[in-house]
């Protein structure tokens, strides 16, 4: 068997030339892929920019909501909006009445919240004050699950009561029951 060395030479050759080839012809034909690129991006951009948004703004909003026919929250806020997704909504000055218990009424309020409609939770943040009959509960940030009657903060709270002060790094209050939890790093002081 005979091996012709100058064959594979040249296919060796070739195999290298082909992207150099390539590459040097770039300037004639880069600009019409360029704008064909370019031509698809842009409707494709075009479409999905013409789907309408919608979103909307309200001030001095007052909400509420009842189940079976008995108001649970009263809710007050100098302004209510949303972004694009009704789902989420924002609010301003945002003043919770939880109305469910008429022997401890539970007043929330902050300086924001976001109020998730699908997932029935209301987040207040910057200087939230939960105050019921006996109990003023302060912290940076809170939750209220609405569906299941249920406050709770993963920031650090304070908790004051007559004779009692607890301050903790996190917080859950079961407004049916009235139990509550106060966790990690936990200081009480009593006189």
């Amino acid at each position: 068997m005979k091996i012709d060395f100058q064959k594979i030479v040249r296919s060796r050759n070739l195999f290298w030339q082909i992207p150099i080839l390539v590459i040097i012809s770039a300037p004639l034909w880069w600009g019409a892929a360029a704008g064909f690129l370019t031509i698809e991006t842009l409707q494709h951009a075009q479409g999905s920019a013409s789907q309408p948004k919608s979103s909307f703004s309200m001030l001095q909003v007052k909400l509420s909501q009842a189940e079976n026919g008995k108001e649970e929250i009263r809710l007050d806020a100098s302004r209510l909006y949303s972004e694009n997704d009704q789902e989420i909504l924002f609010l301003e000055e945002p003043e919770t009445q939880l109305v469910g218990d008429p022997k401890n009424p539970v007043s929330i309020k902050g300086g924001s919240a976001v109020y998730e409609t699908n997932k029935q939770i209301i987040t207040l943040l910057e200087d939230v004050e939960l105050l019921s009959s006996d109990t003023l509960v302060t912290t940076s940030v809170l939750r209220y699950m609405t569906k299941y009657k249920k406050v709770k903060s993963a920031a650090d709270v304070e908790l004051n009561s007559d004779g009692m002060r607890i301050t903790g790094t996190s917080f859950f209050y079961d407004l049916v029951n009235g139990d509550f939890r106060v966790g990690k790093r936990v200081m009480c002081n009593l006189w």
